[in-house]
């Protein structure tokens, strides 16, 4: 019958070839001190600051971050505002916080929030128990550009998008998280911050 093409049989398709294990010593490791290669250093540059409780005041605070930072994601853990205040996420570098200049817009819905003075998260209510991740991330190590994703549940049936820039003088050794305006933590949640 005409138009009917012979498909191969299974076992008669090729198999990729595997690829041989990487002989000892092909790897340069001569950016390493003493050009080893030990768990100790690849570990160097990971790990979760100390997880704040957000049961009261206005700021929670990480400082004296490690040097080489490339990634910073903000965990939060059903944290809750007192008011209708919206989060802002401030980080700093060696001249301290940046308060100026970011680009920075979230929504909930179709309803949007813009922010200079920060990484805005929408948050729409007082009834709001936050929990999701904020990601930093180092676009341009020469520039040090940080691009700055967001998704996160407010309520049981809405959430928190957003997205932004800002660029620093030097390297990010510090950040804060705090509310646009007059508002308190009252709840029982946390923050915390992985680093990589």
């Amino acid at each position: 019958m005409s138009g009917i093409v012979n498909q191969p049989a299974f076992a008669d398709l090729p198999r990729p070839s595997r690829r041989p294990p990487v002989a000892t010593g092909s790897i340069a490791t001569s950016s390493l001190a003493d050009g080893a290669v030990t768990a100790a250093k690849l570990a160097n540059n990971v790990g979760i600051l100390d997880t704040k409780a957000a049961a009261s005041g206005t700021t929670l605070d990480w400082s004296s971050l490690p040097a080489g930072i490339q990634r910073i994601t903000i965990m939060f853990q059903e944290v809750s505002l007192s008011g209708t205040d919206n989060i802002l996420v401030q980080i700093g570098d060696g001249d301290g916080l940046e308060t100026a200049s970011y680009i920075s817009t979230a929504s909930t819905g179709t309803t949007f929030v813009n922010a200079t003075d920060g990484f805005i998260m929408r948050v729409a209510s007082a009834s709001s128990a936050i929990s999701g991740h904020m990601v930093l991330t180092l676009l341009d190590v020469d520039s040090d550009i940080w691009v700055e994703s967001h998704a996160v549940k407010i309520l049981t049936n809405a959430g928190s998008i957003g997205g932004g820039s800002k660029n620093l003088d030097s390297d990010l050794n510090q950040v804060r998280v705090l509310m646009t305006g007059s508002d308190s933590f009252d709840g029982g949640g946390a923050v915390a911050i992985l680093y990589e």
